[in-house]
């Protein structure tokens, strides 16, 4: 069986920006004192709107990218499906208000 060794690029990049998305709520959530939920206070719920989206969505598109890369399609196709998850995971988190 091959090793996606690709897909493991960008799992890689991915993974720390998942780490970075749930470390800026956590850091809101510990300036304003809310150990459970959002406190109504928005720009929480939209950090942790951002980081609940990404994990939501982002290991479903990883495991197809890497089924296709254990299928032996091209390394300029997985890169490319690689780098436009990751580019639109970051404007994602930009678009919504990302810091």
């Amino acid at each position: 069986m091959l090793t996606p060794e690709i897909t493991i690029l960008y799992a890689g990049l991915l993974g720390l920006m998942a780490i970075g998305l749930g470390a800026t709520a956590g850091v809101k959530r510990a300036q304003a004192g809310i150990s459970l939920g959002d406190g109504g206070d928005r720009e929480l719920l939209m950090r942790m709107r951002r980081h609940a989206n990404f994990v939501e969505n982002v290991p479903l598109a990883l495991i197809l990218i890497a089924l296709l890369e254990m299928q032996s399609v091209s390394g300029t196709a997985i890169h490319a499906l690689g780098a436009t998850l990751v580019l639109g995971r970051v404007l994602h988190a930009i678009g919504f208000g990302g810091r």
